[in-house]
């Protein structure tokens, strides 16, 4: 039996009160904002009256600025967080990430905090990222403008969860982003252009077109879930990953995909400041075998019907 909206609130504002306040403890002063701080420090501009697009500068370390790589819908997501240090900033965006999502992905039953044990998730911490989020945004309704912040994996999240209202709500999101700075599309669009990691779709890694078993499971939302993330270009950071947890149904699936993605453990070591990084060929490779494979397993043993996403699983699968 699946745990009441309430209980799963009560668990996931505990995880997530917990986890600030460890990391507030252990945070070190002066240390920078990982991946989100290429958004906090746009806001900061942003809420100076200045382009953030014009104004971060391009050699800045990373975690404290760099070229804002992000749509403008990024920055507006997190001023909130503007006002505080760069690493306090980052404790509390990955603390409230993961207690929504937690909430989120528990909705099946508690089986799905596993997915925190998964090697993406434990990027995620160290790159302070979205995935958090944007898995959240594909599982709960009110999110699902959050696509927006990250648009290549926010199509995951739509592809998972497609409805007009869902569409529309991030795309309204984006708009109202241009009463702010109305040339930011533009501005972000020439700034991918200094990506420093390459973003390639899944479709062209080695053996990667094993996802494309999701367009013969087009109807259900996890078989949408994979076709897209594997048509869209992605990051060999397994941060981006986390949008695969998207896809198991029973904690038997849950159990599988997190275990297998520990496949990835040298990739993960690779991104330790002074260790030797994987070759970007050898993290692909990887990546398909530990996640896309397993994956691919699970959407092609579902039947290829219409589900409600987020709803629980059938009665006859209940017991997994």
């Amino acid at each position: 039996m699946a745990p009441s909206k309430k209980v799963r609130g009560i668990v996931a504002a505990s995880l997530a009160g917990s986890l600030l306040t460890i990391g507030l403890v252990t945070a070190r002063s002066g240390s920078g904002a990982g991946d989100f701080g290429y958004a906090f420090m746009a806001a900061r501009w942003l809420l100076s009256g200045a382009d953030p697009y014009a104004a971060m500068d391009p050699s800045a370390p990373y975690g404290r600025g760099g070229p804002f790589l992000y749509p403008l819908p990024a920055a507006v997501v997190a001023a909130p967080f503007a006002p505080f240090p760069p690493n306090v900033a980052a404790v509390a965006f990955l603390a409230l990430g993961i207690g929504i999502f937690a909430y989120a992905i528990t909705a099946r039953g508690w089986w799905g905090l596993l997915a925190l044990a998964s090697a993406p998730a434990v990027m995620t911490v160290m790159s302070v990222n979205w995935g958090f989020l944007l898995v959240s945004a594909a599982l709960l309704p009110g999110l699902t403008w959050l696509a927006a912040v990250k648009p290549n994996l926010g199509l995951v999240a739509l592809g998972y969860r497609w409805n007009w209202r869902s569409a529309a709500a991030c795309i309204g999101f984006g708009a109202l982003t241009l009463l702010a700075l109305p040339s930011w599309p533009l501005s972000w669009l020439s700034h991918l252009q200094r990506q420093p990691v390459a973003h390639v779709p899944i479709l062209l890694w080695p053996f990667g077109a094993l996802g494309l078993v999701g367009l013969l499971r087009w109807r259900t939302p996890e078989g949408r879930a994979l076709l897209t993330y594997t048509l869209v270009p992605v990051s060999i950071v397994p941060s981006d990953h986390m949008m695969l947890w998207l896809i198991p149904q029973t904690w038997r699936e849950m159990i599988a995909l997190t275990a297998s993605s520990w496949l990835l453990l040298p990739v993960l070591l690779g991104f330790i400041p002074g260790a030797d990084p994987v070759p970007p060929a050898t993290v692909r490779l990887l990546s398909v075998v530990a996640l896309i494979v397993p994956c691919a397993v699970i959407v092609w043993r579902q039947k290829n019907e219409r589900a409600i996403p987020g709803a629980l699983s059938a009665p006859a699968s209940s017991s997994e």
